[in-house]
């Protein structure tokens, strides 16, 4: 909601929030200008035109309830952002484990690369201190969270997964209706990029698949040292990169979970991953 609140700022539109306590994102918020309340009153939104929530707002909600009450415009978080990526060039990240250090990954590597993408994660990127970088270009690389399908209502030009399990089941209902959105998610894209285990129907012609044995994008004689992995990626089993990653806080595997839609983003946009 912050990185929203961020974008249609400098946007030039007048934006407000409410939040039940402070916190370092709504510092940053106000230091720009924008008035944020801390708590929440039906009086915050009186002034407002469209009011924006998140799946973690309750339905009595005292300030979306008053906005249903006074007809205003009220739209869950993925309607604005889906409004605000119309016309851009947008890079989705979602999947039920790995995507917050997937699109921090694919972040860094724009970083370096020259490309000045708007980023939007799940957590705070120790390179922006922040969970949102403002880009000067057209390219949108988000996160997008498949826990209350926000996924399926951005307009992804690169749809990336992953990895898929039966989280959420309370909002789906059953592990076929997650997987039935998932091949929603990367159909309704230009291109995906996938591991090569889900089970999901999807278009082979305009995707690519990673893994440790199957993919087209492959980690190959991988070595696992006291603070680092070290492997090597193979595309169509033709050696592609070296790369040794050290691993700090993050599990080996998931650490090589995350690298592997990594390279294959970096081989759909044509860029180049980060080498040893």
């Amino acid at each position: 909601m912050s990185a929203i609140a961020e974008i249609l700022h400098n946007s030039n539109y007048k934006v407000q929030g409410s939040d039940a306590q402070s916190n370092d994102n709504i510092n940053k918020l106000q230091k720009l200008g924008i008035e944020v309340y801390i708590g929440h009153n039906a009086n915050n939104i009186s002034q407002a035109q469209i009011v924006v929530h998140s799946s973690a707002i309750e339905s009595d909600n005292v300030e979306l309830i008053a906005a249903k009450n006074n007809n205003k415009t009220v739209l869950h978080r993925s309607d604005i952002l889906a409004e605000i990526m119309k016309g851009k060039y947008v890079i989705a990240v979602s999947g039920s484990s790995g995507k917050t250090t997937t699109t921090a990954m694919i972040a860094s590597i724009f970083d370096h690369s020259g490309i000045d993408a708007t980023v939007t994660v799940g957590g705070i990127l120790n390179s922006y201190k922040s969970n949102f970088k403002l880009g000067g270009s057209d390219t949108f690389l988000i996160e997008a969270d498949e826990s209350d399908g926000t996924m399926l209502k951005i307009p992804a030009k690169i749809a990336v997964i992953t990895s898929i399990n039966n989280d959420h089941i309370d909002y789906y209902g059953t592990f076929d209706n997650i997987k039935n959105a998932f091949s929603q998610f990367v159909n309704n894209a230009g291109s995906a990029v996938l591991p090569d285990s889900v089970d999901i129907d999807y278009d082979a012609s305009n995707s690519i698949t990673f893994g440790f044995e199957n993919g087209s994008i492959r980690a190959s004689n991988i070595k696992q040292h006291a603070n680092s992995i070290e492997f090597d990626v193979l595309n169509n089993w033709i050696p592609a990169s070296a790369t040794c990653m050290t691993k700090k806080q993050v599990s080996s595997h998931h650490l090589l979970s995350s690298h592997h839609p990594l390279s294959s983003q970096c081989v759909t946009l044509g860029s180049s991953p980060l080498k040893k």
